[in-house]
C-alpha cells in the first residue's frame, strides 16, 4: 500500500515527470529576412548606378618649358683629420681606483659558499700581505690596492671554529 501525504506530493515529482519529452516543432523559414537582404542588396545596386557629377576642371594654361640646369657631381667624402699621440713630459700621474664607501660602512655580503655576513668596511691596504692578524674582529672588510679585492675576516666554512681572510 502507498501513502501519499500532502507534504511528499510538493516535494516529489509524479511519475509522469520523468519521462515527459516534449515534441519538437518543425522549423519554419522567415521569409521576411530574405525579402529585408534582397530590398537591401536592389537598393545599393540602385544607388551605385546613379551616375555622380564630377568637377569640371579648368583647362591648364600652356607655359614654356621649363629649362633644367644638370646636376653637379657629387663632393668626394672628407679625410677627418687624424689623431697623433702626445708626447710625454717625463712621468705622468696614474688614476687610482677611488673607493666609495665610506670607513665604517655596514653592509651584508654574500660568501662563496652562500652564508650571508654582516661586513663593516675598515679601509684600504697596499697588498693581502698586509692584512691584520690579530686585533681584528669577525665581519671587517679590507679593500687592498695591488689586486683590487675587498678581504672579509670570516670562518672559512659553515659551523667551523677556523676563521681567515677570504675574498667574497
Amino acid at each position: 500500500m502507498q501513502v501519499y501525504s500532502d507534504r511528499f506530493e510538493t516535494v516529489l515529482p509524479k511519475e509522469g515527470r520523468f519521462f515527459y519529452q516534449p515534441t519538437k516543432q518543425p522549423k519554419t523559414v522567415e521569409y521576411r529576412v530574405l525579402g529585408y537582404l534582397l530590398a537591401d542588396v536592389l537598393i545599393g545596386a540602385v544607388v551605385m548606378a546613379i551616375p555622380r557629377p564630377q568637377p569640371q576642371s579648368a583647362p591648364a594654361p600652356v607655359t614654356a618649358p621649363a629649362v633644367v640646369a644638370p646636376t653637379p657631381p657629387p663632393l668626394p667624402d672628407p679625410v677627418p683629420p687624424r689623431a697623433f699621440p702626445v708626447p710625454s713630459q717625463g712621468s705622468v700621474p696614474r688614476a687610482q681606483l677611488v673607493h666609495v664607501r665610506p670607513i665604517g660602512t655596514v653592509e651584508n655580503d654574500r660568501m662563496p659558499d652562500g652564508r650571508i655576513l654582516s661586513t663593516r668596511y675598515m679601509g684600504e691596504l697596499p697588498s693581502a700581505a698586509n692584512l691584520p692578524r690579530s686585533g681584528a674582529q669577525l665581519g671587517d672588510m679590507w679593500f687592498t690596492q695591488n689586486d683590487g679585492h675587498c678581504w672579509v675576516l670570516t670562518p672559512l666554512g659553515a659551523g667551523s671554529s677556523t676563521v681567515g681572510w677570504i675574498d667574497p
